[in-house]
């Protein structure tokens, strides 16, 4: 498919939420033909890597060096109790909360003239991030020693989607969704990074973000 074919597609999908996880795979698909049309996955280094990662266990090239390494830095002494004292750029929880795939795909739309709803609108990204979690929770990330000579880890897997304990006893009456990293170090060490949200409930009135009615014709068709 062409460049302009592939965003007429998306342009429809990109307005609905996604109903399941078959739906944020389809699009992130396609959004990764589009990267690969483009020519320049540097620009969206991290959006290149989580829309390989649906398909792939295996990641060798686009932004997967730049995030593993990333983390490399900073997991193997990450402690869930006090993140700010290993993470204090908030790297680690935009990358395991998935707000860095948010930053990057809301730039790719937003350059590509396509509905925002998916990152703008936050009950939407709720579900679109749900989904996402429940796709790769089947495809762990194994790393191969010697592909990214990373110090510390050595796999990285979703492995639950149960709210962390503590959030749920201090906060009686509220709802809460959530995931449980496991990292395994080469070390042979494993421990959990729990991610934990609330469970936003859409009030009936609610005016939801990033809808777009028409879009611009494209001058290309590459």
């Amino acid at each position: 498919m062409t460049r302009d074919a592939l965003l007429v597609e998306l342009f429809p999908l990109l307005n609905e939420e996604p109903q399941n996880k078959g739906d944020v795979v389809h699009v992130l698909i396609q959004i990764r033909k589009l990267l690969e049309h483009q020519g320049k996955p540097e620009l969206y280094w991290a959006l290149n890597f989580f829309c390989d990662w649906i398909v792939h266990t295996q990641l060798t090239r686009g932004g997967a060096p730049k995030i593993l390494k990333l983390l490399d830095e900073r997991l193997p002494t990450f402690d869930a109790r006090n993140p700010q004292g290993i993470d204090p750029d908030g790297m680690v929880m935009s990358i395991l909360s998935f707000e860095l795939l948010r930053r990057d795909l809301r730039g790719f739309l937003q350059v590509n003239d396509v509905p925002t709803r998916w990152v703008d609108d936050d009950f939407t990204w709720q579900a679109v991030v749900r989904f996402y979690a429940q796709q790769v929770l089947d495809i762990p990330l194994v790393i191969e020693d010697g592909k990214f000579l990373l110090k510390h880890i050595r796999r990285m897997e979703i492995v639950g989607f149960e709210p962390a304990k503590d959030f749920v006893e201090a906060n009686p009456g509220q709802t809460f969704f959530g995931f449980q990293w496991s990292v395994t170090l080469n070390s042979g060490q494993k421990f959990l990074c729990p991610y934990t949200s609330n469970l936003m409930v859409k009030p009936a009135d609610w005016p939801t973000q990033g809808i777009r009615q028409t879009r611009k014709p494209s001058m290309s068709s590459e």
